[in-house]
């Protein structure tokens, strides 16, 4: 595999084909950058809350491309500590950890993140001393990974580039919350600062405010958020209280999910869920997605947590019930039985597997 300082001796298309180690008839597509709109699929999703969001994908040669250099990118980045989204080893959970139990939390979202950040930031990026490409390569490398003049969201090279290119962001920033007593960390574009202090003062989140415009970025002014220990604090879609937790509506969802299943089958289960979950049509599809939400629930609350022991046993009941080639393990419903019961010896077997 190159490495990302090999990049550097790139001056031409072809060098470019050696150092990814790609076909030639995956490189070609490479030629067609003046007219990208033959090279992408756009389509909008909707959104969590409200709207849609606009998705522009690679097809697939240039997809390859990317793909191959996002790995090199990967292989040698080395994130701030600050940073948890897009990092390998990293996630909502140890993005959310980090605020646990803190008087105040500061929620700030910068608005439309990858459509803020332009080629020619991309461009700067490459020619700067971290990759230390000349301008004429840097700019045609910058149209591999850009499309409508900024990086799109869709493209498997957008999360990795959008984090380099908050490098500086996430320095200053970090400045800031040390100078001021702060825990800062940024998920992708959620910024969260939480403190004991009793106060968080509007010179402050000024302060932050022009820190993000700084780096030719805007603050979401309708998604500032405050929030004290005595109501809900959310970080990433956690709860961080007093503890690391899913929202309650997320565990009510998956119940409610799992007692439909076992009261009126699978069958009738996804047609009433088939508008929230619309790719859960199929029933190989719809086990998949529950098995994902209860995976999750562990991942949060861990793995010898009763409620999500509880809805995994569940979830193996109702499985092999739909599907009599599934067999549970001989002893499985023993052990699961014995883990509820024993939670802190199960810990310690648990433990004790991983290692």
């Amino acid at each position: 595999m190159p490495k990302l300082s090999h990049v550097q001796e790139i001056r031409t298309i072809e060098d470019f084909e050696k150092f990814l180690n790609i076909d030639r008839c995956r490189i070609t597509c490479l030629k067609y950058l003046s007219n990208k709109e033959w090279l992408y699929k756009e389509f909008k999703i909707n959104k969590r809350r409200n709207g849609l969001r606009e998705i522009c994908a690679p097809k697939k040669d240039l997809r390859i491309v990317q793909q191959q250099f996002n790995t090199i990118l990967s292989d040698d980045y080395s994130a701030n500590e600050t940073t948890h989204g897009f990092v390998r080893g990293r996630n909502v959970v140890s993005n959310a950890i980090q605020h646990i139990g803190k008087k105040i939390i500061l929620n700030l979202d910068i608005k439309n993140f990858f459509d803020s950040i332009p080629t020619s930031k991309i461009k700067d990026l490459f020619t700067s001393e971290q990759f230390n490409i000349k301008e004429e390569w840097a700019s045609s490398l910058a149209d591999i990974f850009t499309y409508k003049n900024r990086l799109p969201q869709g493209a498997p090279t957008s999360p990795i580039l959008s984090n380099m290119v908050c490098k500086n962001l996430d320095e200053k920033l970090s400045e800031f919350a040390q100078k001021n007593n702060y825990t800062y960390t940024r998920y992708a574009d959620d910024l969260t600062f939480s403190t004991n202090k009793n106060e968080i003062t509007k010179e402050e989140i000024r302060t932050i405010r022009e820190i993000v415009n700084e780096e030719g970025l805007t603050v979401n002014e309708d998604k500032i958020k405050i929030k004290r220990q005595s109501t809900h604090q959310e970080v990433t879609g956690l709860t961080v209280n007093k503890k690391l937790n899913v929202r309650r509506s997320y565990l009510k969802n998956v119940r409610a999910v799992l007692h439909d299943w076992k009261v009126n089958g699978i069958e009738t289960t996804i047609q009433k869920y088939a508008k929230k979950y619309p790719r859960n049509r199929q029933a190989r599809c719809f086990v998949h997605s529950i098995r994902g939400k209860i995976e999750y629930i562990g991942m949060v609350r861990g793995k010898d947590d009763r409620v999500y022991l509880k809805l995994l046993t569940d979830y193996y009941k109702l499985l092999s019930s739909e599907d009599k080639n599934f067999h549970y393990h001989p002893n499985y419903l023993g052990t699961m039985n014995w883990i509820l019961n024993n939670k802190i010896e199960a810990k310690k077997y648990y433990n004790y597997l991983i290692k």
